[in-house]
């Protein structure tokens, strides 16, 4: 799991622009989901561009929520 966060990461920390780091979008606001499994887990990271500079900004990386 560790490893495929940091791919993630990477892909952010090289400014976002990659299809892997832009999986599910939500339009109000506009958010990027990025779905990480492994490990018998299932992970999300959630982020957007910075309205300042356009970076990308993390908002959480953690547990996915429970699918019900």
């Amino acid at each position: 799991m560790a490893d495929r966060v940091d791919e993630i990461l990477d892909l952010l920390d090289a400014g976002g622009k990659d299809a892997r780091s832009r999986r599910h979008r939500t339009f109000s606001p506009t958010r990027w989901a990025v779905p990480v499994h492994g490990s018998g887990a299932d992970w999300l990271i959630l982020w957007h561009p910075d309205p300042n500079n356009d970076e990308p900004y993390v908002i959480y990386a953690g547990p996915a929520p429970a699918r019900g």
